[in-house]
Parts: C-alpha cells; structure tokens; sequence
C-alpha cells in the first residue's frame, strides 16, 4: 500500500560498475493486469494524481552488455491523509480524495498493521465517521476509561490507506458532558463485534450521591421549619400568659 509521494528503489546484486546508475533503475506502473506501462519520472512516483486502486509496479535494470532484467510487484495505491489535529476531543484530518473514515485503536502500540486482522490487528474500532464520502473528516473521541490509547485514523476509497500511529491520553481531554445518547457498541473491522472498554460510572455516583444529598437536606429544612413554627407558638404562648398575668395583677390593684 503507497499513497502520496513514493520515492522507489530497488536492490542489484550485479557488479554497480556494469550498470548506468544515471538510467537505471526505470520504473514503470500501470493499472493491474490492464493498459499501458507508463514511465515514472525521476524514481519518484505522484500516486495523488492517479485513480485510487491496484497498480502493477516494475523496474527495469540493464548492464552495459545489454543484459536486462524486470522485476514487477503488485501495490495499491489509497488516498493521502494529512493535516490530522486533535483539539480536546475532536480529531479533525483531510484526505486528497473523497474517503469515508474510520479510527482504530488500542490501549497497546502497534508499530505495523495487518490488514489481514480484524481492525488491522488492533482492539477497537469506531463506526463509519462519515455518511459519505468527503475530503474533510471530524470524530469525537468518546468517554473511555483513562488512560493512553494508540490510534490509526483509516480512509476508504479503494484500497484502504492509513496513518501513522498517533496517541493521546484521556487525562488531557477536557471532560465529557452531554453523553446520554452515546452508543456504547463499536464496530469492528471483521466478522467479529466488540464493545468500547467498559465506561466508568463515576459520575453516576456522584450524581446519586447529589441526589441523596438533595433529599437529606431537604428533611433537615422541614424540621427546622417545623421548629421554628413550635418555637413561634411557644412564644405567642408565653406573650399571651404574661398579660393575663399583668391584667389580673392590675384588676386586685
């Protein structure tokens, strides 16, 4: 798999002093079992302006004495990723050609994919990000238990291409709100269907905890209403007896 700018070359075995290094290697591409070969220029092959798919790629040494050797591989060529940010939680990246994306990710590293593994061999995977196919990308990194998580953003056109591995830690995102309708399920890449890391409930406890607080403090008021409301008698009580008291004093008088 090649996308963007390939600088190509190829090993000889043969005596380097036999050979015009100014000349060969040539290399030549064209679409898979079909068409012309066209000649790349200067070793270096711009796969951005060609149809994304499968190619047949050769090289072409010759020595001095005419003796020529071809040398030919299958590739695919995929669509160029690039300008990827992540701000917060939103992972933003273009693509040279209407893609549709995808992210993988994993709580291990994994220096090479596998295309051959469910989620190129990683342990989870997002649904599509986009409902067609666009050059401008957006996912939002959903809650996930913390910690540090390696990821690969994918772009299928035709092949499939992908990035670099990138990582981030949940501690470094701001905090996640608004989550009610998040679904917990993500696809992944296969015959097989896993689930997100199991989300922590934290803040559902401290939510019931709030709740409890909320119920406490409101019996807490209703006793100090209640209170109040005796002591208020208990004085109006109290009042009303000293002038009775002072009225009968003042009556014998």
């Amino acid at each position: 798999m090649v996308f963007g700018k390939v600088a190509l070359k190829v090993d000889i075995s043969d005596n380097l002093n036999d050979i015009d290094e100014e000349i060969y290697p040539q290399f030549f591409y064209r679409p898979f079992g079909q068409g012309y070969w066209q000649v790349i220029d200067n070793k270096i092959w711009q796969t951005q302006n060609i149809p994304l798919g499968d190619y047949q790629l050769r090289s072409r040494v010759c020595d001095r004495a005419g003796n020529e050797k071809l040398e030919e591989i299958n590739i695919g060529v995929g669509a160029v990723i690039f300008n990827v940010f992540l701000n917060e939680r939103l992972l933003s990246w273009s693509t040279d050609r209407p893609t549709i994306g995808r992210i993988i990710y994993d709580r291990l590293s994994h220096q090479n994919v596998n295309p051959n593994y469910p989620n190129f061999s990683y342990a989870w995977s997002s649904g599509e990000v986009d409902n067609e196919k666009i050059t401008s990308h957006q996912f939002a990194i959903p809650p996930l238990p913390s910690g540090k998580y390696f990821y690969r953003i994918l772009a299928f056109g035709s092949p499939v291409s992908y990035t670099p591995e990138y990582s981030f830690e949940t501690d470094n995102l701001l905090s996640f709100a608004n989550d009610e309708d998040r679904e917990d399920e993500s696809s992944i890449l296969g015959l097989v269907v896993s689930v997100t890391p199991a989300v922590e409930v934290e803040d559902v406890k401290v939510e019931e905890k709030t709740k409890e607080r909320f119920g406490l403090d409101k019996r807490r008021l209703l006793v100090l209403v209640a209170v109040g409301l005796l002591s208020s008698l208990g004085i109006f009580y109290l009042t009303k007896n000293k002038k009775k008291t002072l009225m009968r004093s003042n009556e014998k008088r």
